[in-house]
Parts: C-alpha cells; sequence; structure tokens
C-alpha cells in the first residue's frame, strides 16, 4: 500500500478476472473505482482476485479434459477457446493496469489472508453471492481473518441464475458486513427477511455511477463499423435472437456484427468462440450501434448509458438482474417476449427514471464509505 498514514479502500469483485473475461465485470469495476475516487481521498484499490467460480472453468482445464477423453472436435474447440481467452486476458490486465489501481500481487482463497493494510473491503455488484459446488466464495464473503471486524460494503451484490441455497452460510457470512445492498427489486423483501435485516436496501450498478464521459474517454477517436446491428451474446446462444437480429439488420440493409462473451455455444462447436476485442472496442460497438440485440445485463446497461435502441432477450434460469433494470428504466416493453424491436425510445423519461436511484445510490456510498481522519 502506498501510506501507511493513509487508509486504504480494497473492491473485490469479478473484475480483472472473470469468466471468460466478461465485458460488464470489468467495466462496474472500472466505474465503481472511478466513483469511489471521487468521494473519498483514500486510497482506492482494485483486489486482483481470481475467484473459485473463474478457476474452476479454467479453459486450460477443459482443453486437457478433450485431450485425455479423446474428443477431437471439443479439443479442437478449446483450443480455439484459449487462444482468445489468452488475448482477452491481456487486453483485460493491460486495460486494469492503465486505468486503475490494483493490487500488485494476484490473490485467491488460497492467499488472499495475506494481503494486509486494507481498512475496508468491498464487495462490488455482480453475481458475487452464489454458491459454487454448494458454498460461497470466501473472498466475496470478506471472511478472512484480515477482512473481518472491519466496516465492509456489499453494495449492489446479486445471488446469480439459481434460487438461494446454503441459507444458514448466508446468514453466517453476511454479518461481516456493516451495509449490504442488492441489484434485485424482486429480492429485496426476501433478503431483508432471511438475514433479519431492515437496513438492506436496492442500489444500482456500478456502470450508472459515472457520467457518460468516462467511457467516451476510453473509446477511440473512429468507429472502423458504420451502419450495423449489433449482436451480443452473453453466457448463452440464443437461436430466436440470432435468427431475430439476422432478419431485422436484413430489412433495415444493415451489417450485422456479433460479439460472443461465453465459453461454448451450443450451434457451431468449430466455428462460435468467444469475440476477442479489447474492452475500449466493446464500448465502441456499443456505442455507434444503430441496433442492438443482446441478453446482456450489461449490455443493456450500456445501451441505456448511450441511448441506443435495443431489444433484449432473457437467458435460461432466473432473470430477475434484466428484468430489474428494465423496470427501473421503464423499458420492459423493451424485452422480447413482449415487443418486436422499439424505436424512438423516449430517452428524456428514461434518465428521469434513472436518476432518483443512481442518486440515492450514490448517497447511500457516500455515508458508508470511510474516510480520512
Amino acid at each position: 500500500m502506498e501510506n501507511k498514514h493513509t487508509k486504504n479502500i480494497g473492491i473485490i469483485s469479478f473484475s480483472i478476472h472473470s469468466h471468460p473475461y466478461n465485458y460488464g465485470a470489468a467495466l462496474h469495476s472500472f466505474a465503481f473505482y472511478k466513483y469511489l475516487k471521487t468521494i473519498t481521498k483514500c486510497n482506492v484499490y482494485i483486489i486482483n482476485y481470481y475467484s473459485k467460480q473463474v478457476e474452476s472453468k479454467s479453459f486450460y482445464k477443459k482443453y486437457i479434459k478433450g485431450l485425455l477423453t479423446c474428443n477431437i472436435y471439443r479439443t479442437i474447440f478449446n483450443y480455439k477457446n484459449t487462444k482468445n481467452y489468452l488475448t482477452k486476458r491481456k487486453y483485460f490486465i493491460d486495460f486494469f493496469n492503465k486505468n486503475c489501481k490494483i493490487t500488485t500481487k494476484e490473490y485467491s482463497e488460497k492467499n488472499l489472508s495475506d494481503l494486509r493494510n486494507i481498512d475496508q473491503y468491498i464487495c462490488e455488484t455482480d453475481v458475487t453471492w452464489t454458491t459454487h459446488k454448494g458454498r460461497y466464495d470466501r473472498g466475496f464473503m470478506c471472511d478472512f481473518p484480515n477482512m473481518k471486524g472491519k466496516p465492509n460494503i456489499a453494495y449492489s451484490i446479486d445471488f446469480g441464475t439459481a434460487d438461494i441455497i446454503s441459507k444458514e452460510q448466508l446468514i453466517n457470512y453476511a454479518k461481516n458486513f456493516k451495509n449490504i445492498s442488492i441489484r434485485n427489486i424482486f429480492k429485496l423483501e426476501y433478503i431483508k427477511n432471511l438475514l433479519n435485516r431492515n437496513d438492506i436496501c436496492v442500489t444500482i450498478d456500478p456502470v450508472f455511477l459515472v457520467d457518460k464521459k468516462e467511457y467516451d474517454n476510453l473509446i477511440p477517436n473512429d468507429c472502423k463499423y458504420k451502419n450495423y446491428v449489433l449482436l451480443y451474446h452473453c453466457q448463452e446462444y440464443n437461436d430466436k435472437m440470432v435468427k431475430s437480429a439476422k432478419e431485422f439488420a436484413k430489412s433495415k440493409n444493415l451489417e450485422l456484427i456479433t460479439i460472443n462473451s461465453f465459453s461454448s455455444m451450443t450451434k457451431s462447436i468449430l466455428n462460435d468462440n468467444p469475440t476477442p476485442y479489447k474492452i475500449e472496442e466493446f464500448l465502441n460497438l456499443i456505442k455507434n450501434a444503430n441496433y442492438i440485440y443482446t441478453n446482456s445485463y450489461h449490455g443493456i446497461c450500456f445501451a441505456i448509458i448511450f441511448q441506443r435502441e435495443f431489444l433484449a432477450f432473457t437467458r435460461d434460469g432466473n432473470n430477475e438482474k434484466i428484468l430489474t433494470i428494465l423496470t427501473l428504466s421503464g423499458l420492459t416493453n423493451h424485452l422480447y417476449a413482449n415487443n418486436p424491436l422499439i424505436e424512438n425510445t423516449n430517452w428524456e423519461m428514461v434518465v428521469n427514471r434513472l436518476n432518483p436511484i443512481i442518486n440515492y445510490s450514490k448517497e447511500v456510498l457516500k455515508s458508508s464509505i470511510i474516510q480520512i481522519d
């Protein structure tokens, strides 16, 4: 840490490392870091944390498994996957080294207890409070001796696609946090009752905490693509979304550009792989798209931030985080199940609906962040 006399805040989440290097995971941590820098004079760091969930989905392990099972198609797919994975890994590390302060050492559950001189830990958003093989990640739960007994914050956390299990674990781990907020409006009362805490509230995803100019500053001055529909997959392949986007692009005489952000697809094991765009290129493609088709929560968030027309698709399992942001912004009619793609969105109405929850979320953070004495 820089100065032993200055207090230090450590942000822990899926950020530098996510599965499979997810753009939204990187950008929510970037935005959260940037916002914290405006409300505290403390040193702020992003903890270079490699979670158990990410480690379990390592492409190296999948590649070796393909070899051991003599599955040639899976081996070819995993080989191509690993190349793109390594490319994205470099992009993500370079991005955080350039734009944020990160811990020089990489941590995991095995050595997180070695991290010293952090005065306040913040488990920041994403599906950090979900279980892996029946248990929670102790790093995200601030459950190491060097993390306990501090004014820790769980900000806008989420519980993943599954129902909450291991309830006794969650109740116990929640004691490590002085302040808790979630980003799911549908689980608020349930979580308050489960944890017996009336102080829990709903806050907005960190990507909304900073001004759009923070993203504009990251984007190259020119975009090599013009007049296109952006198709952004996240976690899984959606045949209806692909078909709908292709038909729409053709009807508008627009190019179709695709971003894949997942480790496997059901359509073509040989040809479909995660697209290794830089984070800055991802933002560029969102900002300059004529229309966006996506099943990504953060794809929707950035379509709203850049005020691009979009159509949202759900994924298998729990879609409460997607429904939450569409509800908060008044854009549930942008869900595929309700309508075809909406044009001429009333963006002024969207801004007016989101501003109160954004301002409220900022006040929640300002009241709970430590300051220099």
